[in-house]
């Protein structure tokens, strides 16, 4: 019976005839008391066949060891390193499992750790006579220095012929992660567990945290926190562990983390908006955390998700952006235009989103295991919001409602990159600009001539184009307007705006504000409802006043012509 270390020699001898090897080995040998020839093959040939004399001849003295590798063009050692391989006899009886599994870790572990080798046996293995396998795994053990039997089972036959013809062995058992060999555990080296798991089957992201994790294990440990929650599923505050679970669910869903990732022998992983009040309180940063979408009175309120904390700059965040697009879609532009200080982050398609002053805290917390994203397109959707007229962007008519296409391929685009639908946004887009309508006209302050002149010219330009309005005083009035004299009101100039009161004389005075849209083509001017005027390029509105005091010279007109009427 044959050796694996003879197998491995000749697979190094190759197509040479043991003559020339052992030729080539005296030639290195360069010894004076050089051994007959005959002895030589002798020895070599016990070598071959696993004959522990013949290892003893070559191996036990290392200027012949030494020769012998040279004489065959191996590395330094390699000998040696064969020599103290583990070879692993595969009971044939193995499942096929074991088997593949055993063989594949040969091939990660690596040459000099152990080999596997199979029994031969003549017909079906599985069908063999056990007495006929047994004999066969002992002739090869008894060639083999260092070899561990891998049985199929420890039945009462196998373990009293093993014992009886002093056999090394050994039964393997299942691990989440393959099979380990009960004698000699470490001898196999195990696969990898999985990393760290970062999206759950819902695309909720998750991470590691040991120190979280460790205050999970102890308070679970607990026999008496079991019964520490109410019926109702909130903690008791007799509970030792309520200041770490939540309520039941908490409890039950940490608890189920911890089990599936021990039975996995994996590293647990926590849902990541679990653990942000926990790692910023950590890092001092002292956030107020709320999941986004939160209900108030049974109604999705993003209003009330950015007022959940009296804090300055809140985190708001949501697991998952495209189940609640039209919310995040809320929430994103009260960050984007009204210079919100909360900070928003979502996921979409296993990325982690964010915007607001917080954003890059937020991807500190959770490297290395998660990217925070800026998305891009934001930038798009806030330079339209610049430039574009949202009374222009959803085109109405009596017969159907169609989009314009820039803003179709905008709500597009900010949909495959976020997941986060803005199409519901254009209402609350028109109240954010219309509100310097609504708000304050202070500070004002007459205009100087430079200012009137600029104004005076939108002003014409507005009165000559073509309206369609049930008023046709429309143009006259601003006509007026671009002669007379102004008083130059809040945010006038920002952005084109046109804030301006004009005294029409007489006592009437005019209050004029224009939004300008570089981008916009100019329109007809259509008169909306509530008074606003539309040309395209220009949203506005226009507001009539009296001032008594400012009749001037129009009060001895008007005394003349009553006295006239009295003498009639």
């Amino acid at each position: 019976m044959m050796s694996r270390l003879g197998d491995e020699i000749r697979r190094q001898q190759g197509q040479r005839e043991s003559k020339d090897v052992l030729r080539a080995y005296i030639e290195e040998l360069a010894s004076a008391d050089e051994p007959k020839f005959s002895t030589l093959e002798t020895k070599f040939s016990k070598l071959l066949n696993g004959d522990p004399e013949g290892e003893r001849y070559f191996l036990d003295t290392p200027g012949r060891c030494a020769a012998l590798e040279r004489a065959l063009a191996v590395p330094a050692g390699w000998m040696e390193r064969e020599r103290h391989v583990r070879v692993l006899i595969l009971d044939p009886a193995l499942d096929d499992s074991v088997r593949e599994y055993l063989r594949g870790r040969e091939e990660v572990a690596g040459a000099g750790r152990f080999a596997c080798r199979e029994v031969p046996v003549d017909g079906d293995p599985r069908r063999a006579p056990r007495e006929v396998v047994l004999d066969a795994i002992r002739q090869i053990a008894e060639s083999e220095p260092r070899y561990l039997v891998v049985a199929a089972s420890n039945g009462v036959n196998d373990r009293m012929y093993f014992t009886g013809a002093k056999i090394a062995w050994s039964t393997v058992t299942k691990s989440p992660r393959g099979f380990l060999l009960e004698s000699v555990p470490d001898l196999v080296p195990m696969p990898e567990p999985d990393p760290p798991c970062r999206f759950d089957r819902l695309g909720e992201p998750m991470m590691p945290d040991d120190v979280f994790e460790r205050a999970v294990r102890e308070e679970l440990a607990r026999e008496e926190h079991r019964s520490g929650f109410s019926r109702w599923g909130r903690p008791d505050c007799r509970a030792p562990g309520g200041c770490l679970f939540r309520d039941r669910d908490d409890y039950e869903a940490l608890k189920t983390l911890i089990e599936e990732a021990d039975a996995r022998e994996r590293r647990p992983s926590f849902p990541v908006h679990r653990l942000l009040p926990v790692l910023s309180a950590r890092a001092g940063l002292g956030w107020a955390i709320t999941a986004s979408c939160a209900r108030r009175n049974g109604v999705l309120d993003p209003d009330w998700d950015l007022r959940y904390s009296s804090e300055e700059n809140p985190v708001v965040w949501s697991g998952r952006g495209g189940a609640s697009g039209g919310v995040l879609a809320e929430l994103a532009k009260k960050i984007l235009f009204d210079q919100s200080r909360a900070t928003l982050c979502w996921t979409h398609g296993e990325r982690i989103l964010g915007i607001g002053p917080n954003v890059g805290a937020v991807r500190g917390l959770l490297a290395p295991y998660h990217e925070v994203f800026e998305p891009a397109v934001f930038a798009r959707w806030k330079t339209a919001s610049e430039q574009w007229n949202p009374w222009r962007v959803e085109q109405r008519s009596e017969q159907s409602v169609t989009r314009s296409e820039p803003w179709r391929q905008l709500c597009e685009a900010i949909s495959q990159e976020t997941g986060i639908s803005i199409e519901g946004t254009v209402a609350g887009w028109q109240q954010a600009m219309a509100r310097q309508w609504a708000g304050p006209c202070w500070p004002f302050r007459l205009a100087s001539p430079e200012e009137a002149a600029r104004a005076h010219e939108v002003l014409s330009e507005l009165a000559s184009r073509a309206w369609q309005s049930d008023e046709p005083t429309r143009p006259l009035l601003l006509d007026a307007a671009s002669r007379a004299r102004l008083v130059i009101l809040a945010g006038h100039g920002e952005a084109g705006t046109v804030h301006v009161l004009a005294d029409l004389g007489a006592g009437h005075v005019l209050r004029v504000l224009l939004l300008r849209f570089p981008s916009e083509e100019p329109q007809v001017i259509d008169e909306l409802r509530g008074g606003a005027l539309d040309g395209g390029d220009v949203h506005g509105w226009l507001e009539t006043k009296y001032e008594r005091l400012l009749e001037g010279s129009a009060l001895p007109a008007r005394a003349r012509r009553r006295r006239e009427d009295d003498d009639d």
